[in-house]
């Protein structure tokens, strides 16, 4: 799938951003990279670029640790390979070129591997790059240092080879033996020997050619030397003519062999040249951010576009020192109106803008704080300067409009416009209104844009129309020249009658123009001005506001927080005293049992009344221990954590027991026969339990009609097919989880069977310390094959 989407290229051109390009195809590292980065290229999809930007970020760590991925060797070699698969002989260097190339991937491989723990995106790039294993290795053992086909190319060119060095030694001999006999000496032109059209030859004087017989292969320019071949050698030379043809026969075998091999590996080298490429390409981008200072933006979908301390990219490549400035469009606003002097920094705002959105396409960090945020846009259209266009005979106006017409065809929601001076060249007033027509065209279909204006009723816009903001670019207060500094918010003079004061225009002019500008026109400046400092404070209010919204949110969380813990710890409290005033009460009960077993052993009168003194003593201490228990006991609160949906309780109100069927902050609704009633949750109590050796209330025989949670495998216990005894020790243990995991309602499946072993389990529910109540389930959660247990 293409993930790569084109720009319109009259936007490229506008924005400068071949400058980009061109800096980036200066730091890659490789001829295949520069030639990719060389050309704008982008990518489309919220994923895709998000990935892009992410590689960047991974190779910046690399470049930032001093670890920069390895590029030598690495030549595009596509042509040398489409060679040797068309059966074309390779000569040993270019053989030697792919060599290099081969073992360049390699090495890259090797380094992204070792580097794949900091790198996972780049590690799972270059997995992608085929396993050459050791081709390069194969193709280096062919040759020598020098790059010639080394002896043990193959077997016969060694043999050959041999031969040959044999062949020359034993010319060697006969020709040292010719040159020293002194016969042979009186006729030679100098004592050595040469090699002429692969021959051994001496160089005879021309007057002795007939003393030394042989074949003559030429002579000297002046003609005072001729180059004999003597007949004695003729036999070796013609054995040695013939060793070094099979040798050249042989080498361009074992080359024509190297090219085929190479032939056949043409997807996997191209292959691993476009990962190379790709990991060059993001190498460049890396070195990019790092020689701009850029940041990777927080990506959305939302069309929000916010550039924290800006720089303009351009200007930070030239070594410019930038003003940073943020722009914000998209999120509180679509349309930004840019305002402000003459040459006071509002084109290059624009190019900023448009830079950066471009950039992050192209997965190129940008110049602005890591906190920013960049919508993915689609089309990035750009209209800027003079638009006269000869050729069509248009003037400026006329050619600025075409293009208005152009970028308005173009348009949709994820569209960033950009305006340098809209709809000028024209009168006036007829141009802002026609300027306010067009910015809310761009509005009405879903675009962002920022547009840079003279015209003062596209400045006041804003005030009437929320889908639009002002901003502009300062004058210094002291030198009455421009700043740079952007400011949200409010409109900017245009200040052109105190440039062209700043810029020498005769005093007499400048004189005049303040005269015919006029109080009229001043007073609207002015009163521009006020509004924007009055927003500028309503918006400081309104942050101070907010500081004070999210501390009292802080506080109130904080609070119910801690009335939480004082809640739980007030419930713990509660239900240790319940159980140290139970132990009291059975303490006494055993004292008063303890006492009826000694009067049935001995009733006499003084006894009786001994054990009736003590008797009073136990029912006062009885008394004592219940009267400040027992509604506790019969009735103690829900702790938070019960009071849900279809929980039952008591309310003291009506001293009934209800269901909740609603809750309303500290409030539940709770359903008591028919009448439905708000209490406290707070107020809200224990159901009603029977008393002791009361059975009935506690089993219930019809099935329960209460609002059940849904049954669960956490929430159920399956002992059908089991013996009683082993069922009540699973039930046991299961009932003992449910209350530490705090589940206040549990399913237990027994079945129907024979009955005994459902009429046993819950007969062990009627004296279980775990047993609120207990019940068959309705028929949607098993029926009488389930019984349904509220814990306590």
């Amino acid at each position: 799938m293409d993930h790569r989407t084109a720009i319109p290229k009259r936007t490229l051109h506008n924005l400068d951003y071949q400058l980009i390009c061109d800096r980036l195809a200066a730091l890659a590292r490789t001829d295949l990279g520069a030639r990719a980065v060389g050309a704008p290229s982008f990518y489309s999809g919220l994923g895709r670029v998000q990935l892009e930007l992410d590689l960047t970020t991974e190779m910046v760590g690399l470049w930032n640790r001093g670890q920069k991925p390895p590029m030598g060797g690495i030549k595009d070699v596509t042509a040398l390979v489409v060679a040797g698969s068309k059966d074309r002989v390779l000569e040993a260097e270019e053989i030697l070129e792919v060599a290099d190339c081969v073992r360049g991937i390699w090495l890259i491989r090797a380094f992204v591997d070792s580097n794949a723990d900091d790198t996972p995106l780049v590690f799972e790039l270059s997995s992608a790059c085929p396993d050459m294993g050791d081709f390069h290795d194969q193709l280096y053992a062919l040759f020598d240092p020098k790059g010639c086909l080394a002896d043990s190319a193959s077997k016969e060119l060694k043999s050959l080879r041999v031969k040959a060095r044999a062949l020359h030694q034993k010319i060697r001999v006969r020709v040292d033996a010719m040159l020293a006999d002194l016969n042979v000496q009186e006729h030679l032109q100098d004592s050595y020997f040469t090699v002429r059209e692969d021959r051994y030859v001496l160089p005879v004087r021309s007057g002795g050619k007939p003393h030394i017989p042989g074949i003559i292969h030429g002579n000297s320019q002046t003609g005072h030397t001729l180059y004999v071949e003597p007949e004695t050698l003729v036999p070796f030379n013609n054995e040695l003519k013939l060793c070094e043809q099979a040798i050249a026969i042989e080498e361009r075998r074992i080359l024509a062999q190297c090219s085929q091999q190479i032939g056949s590996m043409r997807e996997d080298i191209f292959s691993a040249l476009e990962v190379v490429t790709a990991i060059d390409s993001i190498s460049a981008r890396a070195r990019l951010a790092i020689e701009m200072e850029a940041s990777s933006p927080q990506l959305n979908s939302q069309g929000h576009l916010s550039l924290k301390n800006v720089r303009n990219p351009i200007l930070v490549l030239r070594g410019v020192d930038v003003i940073p400035n943020e722009i914000a469009v998209g999120k509180d606003w679509q349309i930004l109106v840019l305002s402000g002097p003459n040459a006071g920094g509002k084109t290059v705002t624009l190019s900023s803008v448009g830079l950066s959105a471009l950039m992050v396409r192209a997965g190129l960090h940008i110049p602005a704080d890591a906190d920013s945020q960049m919508p993915l846009l689609d089309r990035v259209l750009m209209i800027k300067g003079d638009q006269q266009d000869l050729s069509a005979d248009l003037s400026t106006f006329s050619g600025h409009l075409k293009r208005l017409q152009e970028v308005l065809a173009q348009m949709d929601a994820r569209s960033l416009i950009l305006v340098d001076e809209i709809v000028v060249g024209t009168e006036p007033e007829q141009g802002a209104a026609l300027a306010i027509a067009v910015v809310e065209q761009i509005a009405a279909l879903g675009g962002i844009g920022i547009v840079t204006t003279h015209y003062k009723r596209l400045k006041t816009l804003s005030l009437a129309d929320s889908r639009f903001q002002n901003a502009s670019v300062q004058m210094d207060s002291k030198s009455q020249r421009p700043n740079y500094q952007l400011t949200l918010g409010s409109p900017g003079a245009s200040s052109a009658i105190d440039l062209a004061e700043q810029m020498g225009l005769d005093a007499g002019i400048i004189a005049r123009a303040r005269e015919l500008w006029g109080q009229k026109e001043e007073s609207l400046e002015v009163v521009l001005q006020e509004l924007g400092r009055e927003r500028d404070g309503l918006a400081l209010e309104l942050a101070a506001v907010e500081q004070q919204r999210a501390r009292l949110e802080t506080e109130t969380e904080r609070y119910n927080k801690s009335l939480l813990e004082i809640e739980e710890r007030g419930d713990e409290m509660v239900r240790l005293a319940r159980l140290d005033a139970l132990e009291d009460v059975e303490t006494a009960k055993k004292a008063l049992a303890e006492v009826v077993r000694e009067l049935q052993r001995d009733p006499s009168v003084g006894n009786v009344q001994r054990r009736r003194n003590k008797v009073k003593v136990i029912e006062q201490q009885l008394s004592d221990g219940e009267s400040g228990t027992k509604d506790d006991i019969m009735h103690p609160a829900l702790s938070h954590s019960e009071v849900v949906l279809g929980a039952s309780c008591f309310v003291p109100a009506f001293n009934k027991d209800g269901i909740i069927t609603e809750i309303r902050g500290v409030n539940a609704v709770v359903q008591i026969g028919s009448i439905n009633t708000t209490v406290a949750m707070k107020s809200l109590k224990q159901p009603m339990q029977a008393p002791k050796g009361q059975k009935a209330p506690l089993v219930n025989t019809d099935p329960v009609v209460e609002q059940l949670p849904p049954k669960i495998a956490q929430n159920s216990c399956d002992v059908r097919g089991q013996r009683l005894d082993e069922a009540l020790d699973q039930v046991e243990a299961f009932l003992d989880n449910a209350l530490l995991t705090n589940r206040p309602v549990v399913y237990i499946i027994h079945g129907h069977g024979t009955g005994r072993l459902k009429a046993g389990i819950r007969e062990s529910f009627d004296s279980s310390r775990y047993v609120r109540k207990h019940g068959p389930a309705d028929r949607e959660h098993g029926g009488d094959g389930v019984t349904v247990v509220w814990l306590l």
